[in-house]
């Protein structure tokens, strides 16, 4: 068995690879041990010029037609050039071939370059084809691809000349180059070309002093591997794939970053015969060192972040922290990167595997290339860096980037915690890292083209889907899709529509703006945490501040499945997160830290114990909302309504609500109520409050006060004499600039 066999068998059994590889001869030496290839047949039609009507010495056989089995020179090869002449004249003839440059072209050696034509009209040359000898050739380029055959035809004995043309002839070699670029997206010098795997269709690899490399590739090889593959998949009754045999091209170690290319089928197709196929992204290669690519993130990112309509101090804050971020390789608890933060205390990248298999390997899954999932991390930084300076978080965010693996289902079942529902959470925090990175794209097509156009980076994988906004529409079918991250991204793009791709860092803005518009809306509960909440602060501003999209959202939204028409009562700690409390029925419930609100789901009595609480009501159309002070109380009456036993109560929305013996309907947004044993003290603010008892009924108007007595009797309302009780009052800045 000779050395390039067991090569071969080897290369197959590393690489496991599906298909049968062809032994191939490696004897330059010997090259009588060559295969003998089918012939290559060059016909001429003399049917308009026979040499019996003509006295001018010199034929025209007529246009020569070139046709083969193959169609082409094998490699590795000898073969005949068959000639045949059809309506052959009752003379005597002869032909000659030879190369017509054959200096460029010395890998090719004809046996007998004459012949005589017999009565069929047929004459045979044989031809052997070797390796070229790429020592011979200052640049692989310079090897021909197809060889020009002159054909010479004589009559009689004198051998005189009645027709002469030139044929080509591909080789069977195909030569591949592309060019490699450094950050800057200039031609750099790699220290080696790369290889194309397997090895044995590589006859040679060089690169030059400009960025371009060369691999002249054996498709005479190719083309065997192919054949024996259909064979045996006719035989076998399996379905035949050409890209099963996973052709690719890898740089070694020594270079800038070992990267590999699997060739994409659209190359496969080209490897004809004679041709010259670029690969790469327009043809390039942008071979970047780890530490390169992490720059070139960072550098894109504070490209974008500089367009944001963020005020001075954010911003400061944001290039602050984005100097600290770091990355940090081979993490294990993640199959992909995400991000760790620490409440920005220690800002950091983690991604699973070392660092030249991340870079150098940016297509083994094809949904998740590099830079899609690296964008997507940085959506998440950029998120809380902007949404939570100020704010918690919560660690059951961290380590959920998914990817394409997530966009169709539920992150986490129902029913895997006890006080709300943690996929709400989770799929608006994927949502919102997609959408960045989906803008990112649509941002650097347009301000740093270099990138788009020569960059094999520029992949963007599972991103894409969220155009296709039908398949998302279906999703509903399966699952709330306010639980989904697929369909609330898919929503933001084709709600933003067209302003994605002419001003995506406005379209970012104002997504932003809203998460943390619903913190000041809700005095203080924290930034919109959950889709539901960000479409309800979009559809209250959206006709007054918006960088984008000025339009209701809501119907958009139905068509989505995105409104939770479910009714329920939220409860959200404002304060002392750390010692908050609250008591429903028996159950203490505190831990506020990590604890973003309660849901209310049957009708317990709620002691609202140290902190600071907020109610929220559930409503598509406007912010329905109550402030608790500590050691208050209340009884759920329905999932919208709440009858107040105790305490302090601050009313932020026109809402219904109950007392032991009265019954409330505000209109305005601002009023008080205390209960005490002895009675009950009322103060309006704005708008009409209708008080209504079994034995009385008033209505407040703005700036009036009264008291309801233990027996249900109402005081005629006065503006009050006393102080009024005081709301829990904290500060909230929305970090951007109109």
């Amino acid at each position: 068995m000779n050395k390039l066999l067991i090569k071969q068998l080897l290369i197959g059994c590393v690489f496991a690879l599906p298909f049968i590889l062809p032994a191939q001869n490696t004897d330059k030496q010997n090259p009588g041990t060559f295969n003998k290839s089918d012939s290559v047949n060059i016909y001429i039609d003399s049917t308009k010029n026979s040499l019996s009507d003509s006295t001018a010495g010199f034929f025209d056989f007529g246009e020569i037609k070139l046709s083969a089995s193959k169609g082409y020179l094998p490699v590795e090869s000898f073969t005949d050039i068959v000639l045949h002449i059809e309506n052959i004249p009752d003379t005597l003839l002869s032909a000659t071939i030879e190369v017509e440059n054959p200096l460029q072209a010395r890998f090719i050696k004809i046996i007998n370059s004459q012949s005589n034509i017999d009565s069929t009209g047929t004459a045979s040359f044989t031809t052997i084809i070797d390796k070229p000898d790429e020592s011979l050739y200052s640049s692989l380029a310079d090897i021909p691809l197809q060889i020009n055959f002159t054909i010479k035809i004589a009559v009689g004995d004198s051998l005189t000349v009645v027709t002469e043309k030139t044929v080509p002839v591909p080789v069977g070699m195909t030569l591949i180059t592309g060019t490699t670029t450094g950050p800057d997206f200039k031609p750099r010098v790699e220290a080696n070309p790369p290889d194309i795997f397997p090895l044995c269709f590589e006859i040679a690899k060089q690169n030059d002093d400009n960025g371009n490399f060369y691999i002249l590739f054996n498709t005479t090889l190719y083309n065997k591997a192919l054949e024996k593959n259909y064979n045996y998949a006719k035989h076998t009754g399996k379905k035949y794939n050409p890209s099963e045999m996973g052709l690719y091209i890898e740089w070694p170690k020594d270079c800038s970053v070992p990267l590999k290319y699997e060739l994409p089928d659209s190359t496969l197709t080209s490897l004809k015969a004679g041709s010259k196929v670029t690969i790469g992204h327009h043809g390039f290669f942008d071979m970047l060192t780890p530490e390169e690519h992490e720059l070139r993130v960072k550098k894109y990112f504070e490209k974008f972040a500089e367009d944001l309509s963020l005020n001075p101090e954010i911003k400061t804050l944001l290039f602050t922290t984005l100097d600290q971020l770091r990355f940090d390789y081979n993490y294990s608890k993640s199959p992909v990167p995400g991000f760790s933060d620490n409440m920005l205390k220690n800002p950091t990248i983690n991604i699973p595997g070392n660092k030249n298999d991340f870079w150098g390997k940016p297509f083994d899954n094809p949904d998740n290339p590099a830079y899609t999932v690296l964008f997507h991390v940085m959506g998440h930084f950029i998120h809380q860096v902007v949404t939570l300076s100020d704010h918690r978080f919560f660690n059951f965010l961290a380590d959920n980037c998914s990817g394409d693996n997530n966009l169709y289902k539920k992150q986490i079942e129902e029913g895997d915690n006890d006080f709300f529902n943690k996929s709400e959470y989770i799929s608006f925090n994927e949502a919102g890292a997609d959408f960045f990175a989906y803008l990112m794209f649509s941002f650097l097509k347009e301000n740093v083209p270099d990138f788009a156009d020569k960059s094999i980076y520029y992949q963007k994988g599972y991103i894409e889907k969220f155009t296709d906004f039908e398949s998302f529409k279906e999703v509903q079918k399966k699952y709330p899709s306010w639980l989904v991250s697929g369909p609330q991204t898919a929503f933001l793009v084709n709600y933003y529509g067209a302003e994605c791709e002419s001003n995506p860092a406005a379209v970012y803005s104002d997504f932003l703006f809203n998460i943390t518009m619903f913190d000041k809306l809700s005095r203080g509960t924290g930034p919109a945490y959950t889709f539901n909440r960000w479409l309800l602060t979009k559809h209250i501003t959206f006709g007054s501040k918006s960088f984008s999209g000025n339009t209701d959202p809501d119907e958009l939204a139905s068509e989505y499945g995105l409104l939770n028409k479910h009714k329920r009562i939220c409860v959200f700690p404002r304060s002392d997160f750390d010692k908050a409390q609250l008591v429903l029925d028996d159950k203490a419930i505190s831990g506020f830290t990590q604890i973003p609100e309660v849901v209310v789901t049957s009708k317990p009595l709620i002691t609202f114990g140290q902190g600071n609480f907020a109610v929220l009501f559930s409503s598509n159309d406007t912010l329905l909302m109550l402030e608790a002070d500590s050691s208050s109380s209340a009884k759920v009456k329905d999932e919208q309504t709440l009858v107040l036993l105790s305490g302090t109560f601050f009313g932020d929305s026109p809402l219904k609500f109950y007392t032991r013996l009265a019954e409330f309907d505000a209109t305005g947004n601002d009023y008080v109520v205390t209960v005490t044993p002895k009675q009950t003290f009322v103060y309006n603010q704005n708008g009409k409050l209708d008080i209504t008892t079994g034995l009385d009924g008033k209505t407040l108007l703005g700036g009036f006060a009264t008291t309801i007595s233990k027996k249900g009797n109402i005081k005629k309302p006065k503006p009050p004499k006393k102080g009024v009780p005081k709301r829990f009052e904290k500060s909230i800045e929305i970090p951007f600039e109109f």
